[in-house]
């Protein structure tokens, strides 16, 4: 508790925004009617999104020195860089709920299952929302003793899942640690945290930078537009490639959350080379078309200074492959 006080960030029992936002719970009602009565037709993909299944043996011993990712869907993933592996927001479950009967479902399944996951030197988390902190994975990843890197408070949820304290490590924005030759920094983010309805912002969120001897990566974790993209921007960039969450944005939660054109203004001030857009194409969690997110951002790209990627899920992404990267949702929305 005296770490938490101790925050800027930490005001009144509380963890706050820099930049004042407003999340709206006078409007859940309206917004869940409007979601259970909607007609949309693309509500979830009409055919099979494409996967590539991975176990273990596909993983090679030694991590990649260029960093490599592999999207697991939604804001999961797998990064390797400067020859470490690290999971970052691990949900793999069928559903991102409290409940394993009820609650947003996956489209596919995860492409990989916890007990086929390769040797890992750390699981990163952003926040602790359903569809980024998942109970069910987290305990089955405890178990093969790995350390959790995780905003501040968060941890508190883990201990109580029974995870040793020693494997729990927290942070403040703008603190860092390293993991052999790779720097990680807690950076900022624009959003709040709770799992019921009395711990609203009692942990802190936060996005995530890292830093190897050749490259660098940011991860947003869920965030609105602030300005903190350009302060992370001027301190660690540029950044050779971006994981930047775009999707779920609606106009009831619109500072909490990133619209496509915002998230290309991000990617500005942030000095990225290359954007992999994630939070979309899994779980059906706002108003707009499944697809909607990818072919904004495409729009968007067309005539910008950085490149998309559109990886399959599953599928590895290097720093080296090729600009024409397809962009497989497409193929999806053909008659």
């Amino acid at each position: 508790m005296i770490r938490l006080k101790n925050s800027e960030q930490f005001e009144n029992g509380k963890f706050k925004n820099t930049t004042q936002t407003q999340v709206s719970t006078g409007s859940l009602w309206k917004v869940m009617k409007e979601y259970l009565t909607d007609n949309r037709r693309f509500k979830k993909p009409e055919k099979v999104i494409p996967v590539h299944p991975l176990k273990a043996s596909d993983f090679s011993k030694v991590p990649s020195m260029e960093y490599k990712v592999y999207w697991l869907g939604h804001s999961s993933f797998i990064l390797e860089l400067n020859h470490k592996r690290f999971l970052i927001d691990p949900v793999l479950s069928e559903r991102a709920s409290m409940f394993d009967w009820v609650g947003p479902k996956r489209f596919i399944k995860a492409p990989v299952s916890v007990e086929e996951m390769p040797a890992l030197d750390g699981v990163i988390i952003s926040h602790d929302h359903y569809d980024h902190l998942d109970k069910q994975t987290i305990i089955t990843l405890s178990q093969k003793g790995l350390h959790f890197y995780l905003p501040l408070g968060v941890g508190s949820h883990l201990a109580r899942w029974g995870v040793a304290a020693d494997q729990l490590h927290e942070f403040d924005w703008w603190q860092s640690f390293q993991v052999g030759n790779v720097e990680i920094h807690c950076t900022p983010a624009r959003h709040f945290s709770g799992r019921g309805i009395l711990d609203r912002n009692a942990t802190l969120w936060a996005s995530w930078t890292f830093i190897g001897e050749t490259q660098r990566v940011f991860y947003s974790g869920d965030t609105g537009m602030m300005p903190g993209f350009e302060a992370i921007g001027k301190r660690f960039g540029p950044f050779d490639l971006t994981l930047m969450q775009v999707g779920a944005y609606d106009k009831n939660w619109s500072e909490i959350h990133l619209f496509p054109e915002e998230a290309a203004v991000a990617q500005e001030a942030l000095q990225g080379k290359v954007m992999i857009p994630l939070h979309w194409g899994t779980f059906d969690l706002a108003l707009h078309d499944w697809f909607e997110p990818a072919t904004k951002l495409e729009n968007l790209s067309q005539n910008a200074s950085w490149r998309l990627a559109f990886p399959k899920i599953g599928e590895a992404f290097t720093a080296s492959r090729s600009n024409d990267t397809p962009y497989w949702w497409k193929a999806l929305l053909e008659e």
